[in-house]
């Protein structure tokens, strides 16, 4: 009741505002099981790499062994394994869908605290400067950004672009590709109305006829309008600045 009492004014809000109350949760299911779940379909083994990206989860190893034997501590062992196991055979996968299952694993990690034997304990704590190492060394700062928006000068002018980022670079006012089912009619719709137009393919992954739907939008753009720059993205990226022909 009180769980209802919280989420039936998000529900009505939604369905006066938007005239569904689904709104929000409908295009997300579309985006995440549509046309671009291949993009994000990876192996059932996919969130074993959690233990790699934080090392500190490989303490829940034994909480998950001594959990069998323990009645109190089974049904936390039993809710991880569901949440693990179906979140694991879902094609879409993404860490951030860990966040669910990750507070039962950090609590099976904690019953390492049961162990008395000083030689495991030895061990761990051998082994934590060297986990503190792995995960805070960065070998390298990362780009502030791809080269070719810090030397491509642009004069004042809406832009037509792909690269949302953009925004950290130029002051202009920024319209944006958002799928590339509409890229064809975004760009009639305002080409008379923007001075640049920045095309990165990438911005639009595809496969099959959707990619010969993506070049053709790209030949139409660069036809009807002037190159201006050309470069690379941060990571190898093809990235286009055209100055529209009205300008």
């Amino acid at each position: 009741v009180i769980g209802l009492s919280i989420i039936l004014p998000y529900f009505a809000f939604n369905q006066f505002l938007y005239g569904d109350f689904l709104f929000p949760f409908r295009p997300a299911w579309e985006a995440v099981h549509g046309e671009y779940l291949w993009l994000y379909e990876k192996s059932p083994y996919f969130y074993f790499q959690l233990f790699y990206l934080n090392p500190f989860l490989l303490l829940s190893l034994p909480g998950i062994y001594l959990a069998r034997k323990d009645k109190k501590w089974l049904i936390i062992l039993v809710v991880f394994l569901v949440f693990f196991v179906f979140f694991s055979l879902l094609p879409h996968k993404e860490f951030r869908f860990s966040l669910p299952f990750l507070p039962y694993l950090a609590l099976l990690a904690s019953r390492i605290f049961e162990i008395q034997n000083r030689w495991v304990w030895l061990l761990i704590i051998l082994l934590l400067p060297g986990i503190f190492h792995y995960l805070t060394w960065i070998s390298t700062l990362p780009p502030e950004g791809p080269e070719i928006f810090k030397e491509c000068r642009l004069e004042k002018g809406a832009i037509l672009s792909s690269a949302p980022l953009i925004t950290k670079f130029y002051d202009n006012p920024v319209i944006g590709f958002y799928s590339l089912q509409n890229a064809n009619e975004t760009y009639q719709k305002f080409r008379e109305n923007v001075t640049y137009i920045i095309w990165v393919p990438e911005s639009f992954p595809c496969r099959g006829e959707a990619c010969r739907m993506r070049d053709e939008v790209f030949m139409m753009i660069s036809n009807e309008n002037e190159l201006k720059c050309r470069g690379k993205g941060v990571y190898g990226e093809d990235i286009y600045i055209f100055i529209t022909a009205q300008h």
